[in-house]
């Protein structure tokens, strides 16, 4: 079978707002949850904030006034904040998962069902193997994109907008300095991100190769395995 049935459309651009509308919608059965999920991880980036902060305060303070029972105060503090961070954390992985979980399955049932009403045609273009990859793969992705992007992209953003707050506010010259590496990590994302995206596309056009491939050659021993055992018969 030639390989342009095994070739996939190369995208204009990595990110489609249109598109990306399209899958946001698929958590809309689900927003309250995803509510839940985005309170849970403004209160875990708080947490994580807050961690730092506490250490701050026992280096400057009992340690260096070398203060016994201000240090075990502290340390108990410190404890219960990373208990509540765990507990927190586990909760809104809980969530996240349940929410890209259900977001799949919506997905996949509709994606089957459009399937079915396709003609015989598109099946005869398009390989089984290809489709099951699609159908399964590709969607399992996708649970990834929900259960950790739509909703994390905002507690790190929140993370990061308080981290930025607390250095400034702390030391705004090593800030400043800190700051300086920002433009080396924008361009290694950048290039990061382009050869990701011709790898991933490339491990998505071989996937689809091996299934089409084993589907062919599974559903075609009924055709060549039962002429042969009976010709030996």
């Amino acid at each position: 079978m030639s390989d342009q049935f095994f070739e996939d459309e190369a995208l204009g651009k990595a990110y489609d707002h249109r598109l990306m509308r399209r899958l946001v919608g698929y958590l809309r059965p689900y927003r309250w949850a995803v509510f839940g999920s985005l309170l849970l991880l403004f209160i875990t980036s708080g947490l994580t904030i807050a961690g730092p902060w506490v250490i701050a305060r026992i280096i400057d303070g009992p340690i260096a006034q070398k203060d016994v029972a201000g240090l075990a105060y502290w340390a108990l503090v410190y404890i219960g904040i990373l208990a509540v961070h765990f507990v927190i954390q586990f909760f809104h992985m809980l969530t996240t998962q349940w929410i890209g979980q259900r977001a799949m399955l919506d997905m996949r049932t509709e994606l089957f069902d459009h399937l079915l009403k396709l003609d015989m045609k598109f099946f005869d273009r398009n390989p089984v193997g290809r489709l099951l990859t699609r159908v399964t793969g590709d969607v399992n992705q996708l649970n990834e994109l929900f259960a950790s992007g739509v909703v994390t992209i905002f507690g790190d953003i929140l993370t990061l907008a308080a981290i930025v707050i607390a250095m400034v506010s702390l030391n705004a010259k090593m800030a400043l300095v800190t700051f300086a590496v920002l433009p080396l990590l924008a361009v290694a994302t950048w290039l990061f991100k382009r050869r990701v995206r011709d790898a991933y596309r490339e491990v998505r056009r071989f996937v689809a190769r091996v299934n089409s491939y084993w589907q062919e050659h599974v559903t075609g021993i009924a055709v060549v395995a039962v002429p042969v055992a009976l010709a030996w018969a």
